[in-house]
């Protein structure tokens, strides 16, 4: 699996949405990519949800290793995180901002 190229908020919907398909990914991954789902719908920002599932996968990295396609979409999300960030924005992805499963 390549990483995604996400570029809008419609598009990161469609790439959740076809992500939580994935049979490659263990159930607590797929449950963080539903409620990253969940509060795009409900239209909360984008880069919001994103951080939340990058600590979301980081606090399930520390207790088991993440699937080969759920790294990349950490990546992923990573990746659209630093560019578009807003300038001047602290880049704090704490455990407090993870998803509790």
């Amino acid at each position: 699996m390549e990483k995604f190229a996400i570029s809008n908020d419609q598009e990161f919907l469609e790439i959740l949405y076809n992500y939580a398909l994935n049979l490659n990914i263990k159930d607590r991954e797929r449950k963080i990519v539903q409620l990253g789902r969940k509060e795009l719908e409900n239209k909360v920002y984008s880069l919001s949800v994103a951080n939340r599932m990058v600590a979301s996968f980081q606090r399930e990295a520390i207790s088991s290793r993440l699937s080969k396609d759920t790294s990349v979409l950490y990546n992923s999300l990573k990746d659209y995180i630093s560019k578009n960030i807003p300038l001047g924005t602290p880049r704090v992805a704490g455990i407090n901002a993870a998803y509790d499963l």
